[in-house]
């Protein structure tokens, strides 16, 4: 007769045992996490050592990150982790010590002499890491949400089953005294039509029926606070999920940087030497032609230009490093003018009208001078590149409160807005043809988070774009 209710009751108890290892699986994902960060570190010491040769400074460094590393592995708790990723898990630890003993065989070579097919050993190992320590993350977050599902169903069907159980209760006493229970009769479908809270009984009657309703009127207060406490308990848990996927997110982002500047200092690091090379054949070669001859321009032309790749390769360089911010007073409508003035340098007469409406900006501001001019530059010639010769660029600055905003408008073609999502992504590019490399918004953006600030984009098809930038009046050093 009261089966449902402890049905009901026995689900309950066993999903109690199902958010203990959603709590325990939110701590795994929290300690992989933390894993793969301290690995992205020590594999930043070990570019460090390896590309850069600044092994003095960079070896303790390295051993101190993997002894964090072989710490935090050991510390986690793998019997809560899915049985299918157990065993790889456990396997990660060999995984990496083998990274770590080929590149301690490494440091014991001179950096000329260092075996290429130990490095290709070492790079294997510590993306089998990466791969592992993502795939377990993954696996863990889709069996939370696979749980949380199954809290939810389980939840619901044992409040249905606890309310068919006082139902049922109801209408097998009801019967025996059919007069008074009429009330109780009408009530009850009541419950039937609404949220199954609030029906509180008030009817007189023999001891046996007061007792009855009493005890009628408990169980329905203890539905509500019940009910209340899953639906708390449910909202709890759909919480911590978004904040674990705001989590990913903002690990992904971390993730995708990590590898960009990863990607940068190769870059720099193999094509700096040779550029280095060209130049110096090449200033050979210039002192060597007759003044008379047409070609020494020509050749001039070519050192002016190699220099140029020089300065952005170090400029690169500089950008995997991660420098300090140089902050300084600046004025913020001299910083536009000066933008402006080398773009309009760069395209000559190619460069579309351009307005300045900036006489609302404050007296100064605090940034790093040179690298807020790339920021402007880098946006100033996106709006060149898509704005026709006989259009319009519009450049605005004013003060909001704490916060000077600057908004560059141009009369282009405007972005699908299928893309707008990628713009900022690093490598992402719509102009491959014109020269873009996909690195100019995402280092643009940087700069900004790096001074607090923000930008973003709004553009219409066939309307054109308008690049918004929101930095503070002052500011710490980041």
């Amino acid at each position: 007769m009261i089966s449902p209710i402890f049905m009901a009751f026995a689900i309950i108890f066993a999903e109690m045992h199902g958010l203990n290892e959603i709590y325990h699986k939110v701590l795994i994902i929290e300690d992989v996490d933390d894993i793969y960060l301290t690995f992205l570190m020590t594999r930043r010491y070990e570019k460090n050592i390896l590309l850069f040769k600044e092994e003095h400074e960079h070896i303790s460094l390295f051993n101190e990150s993997m002894k964090q590393l072989t710490s935090k592995i050991d510390n986690i708790n793998y019997d809560y982790i899915v049985k299918g990723e157990r065993r790889t898990f456990l396997a990660l630890k060999d995984t990496v010590a083998l990274y770590d003993g080929t590149m301690q065989s490494l440091l014991y070579d001179k950096y000329d002499k260092r075996d290429e097919e130990t490095l290709k050993k070492m790079r294997h190992y510590a993306r089998e890491v990466q791969k592992t320590l993502t795939n377990i993350s993954r696996v863990e977050r889709n069996e939370i949400n696979k749980k949380i599902s199954n809290a939810k169903l389980s939840f619901a069907l044992s409040f249905v089953l606890i309310v068919i159980g006082v139902i049922i209760v109801s209408y097998l006493l009801a019967r025996g005294i059919i007069n008074t229970f009429k009330s109780i009769e009408k009530a009850l479908d009541d419950i039937n039509k609404d949220d199954n809270s609030g029906h509180y009984l008030d009817i007189d009657g023999p001891q046996e029926i007061r007792s009855f309703i009493s005890a009628y009127n408990r169980t329905i207060a203890e539905l509500t606070t019940v009910r209340a406490a899953y639906t708390n308990t449910i909202r709890k848990l759909e919480d911590a999920n978004d904040e674990l996927m705001h989590k990913q997110d903002e690990i992904i982002e971390k993730r995708n940087m990590a590898a960009m500047r990863l990607l940068s200092s190769e870059i720099a690091h193999e094509i700096n030497n040779p550029l280095s090379s060209v130049i110096s054949m090449l200033y050979m070669l210039y002192e060597e032609i007759p003044k008379s001859d047409a070609k020494g321009e020509l050749v001039q032309l070519m050192i002016k230009d190699t220099n140029r790749c020089q300065v952005l390769i170090r400029a690169l360089a500089d950008f995997a490093k991660q420098q300090p911010l140089k902050l300084k007073e600046v004025n913020p409508a001299s910083l536009v003018s000066e933008a402006v003035e080398t773009v309009r340098r760069k395209l000559g007469p190619d460069m579309p009208y351009l307005t300045t409406y900036i006489e609302q900006l404050p007296p100064t501001i605090v940034v790093d001078p040179v690298l807020m001019n790339q920021v402007f530059v880098n946006i100033l010639n996106n709006a060149c590149q898509f704005t026709p010769v006989d259009g319009i660029i519009h450049i605005r600055g004013y003060t909001a409160e704490t916060h000077v905003l600057f908004s560059i408008k141009d009369s282009g073609s405007g972005i699908p807005p299928e893309v707008i999502s990628s713009l900022f992504e690093p490598f992402f590019s719509t102009r491959r043809g014109f020269g873009g490399t996909g690195l100019g918004l995402t280092i643009s953006r940087k700069i900004i988070d790096r001074h607090r600030g923000s930008i973003s984009v709004e553009s219409v098809l066939g309307s054109g774009s308008v690049f918004k930038i929101k930095l503070p009046l002052t500011q710490d050093p980041v």
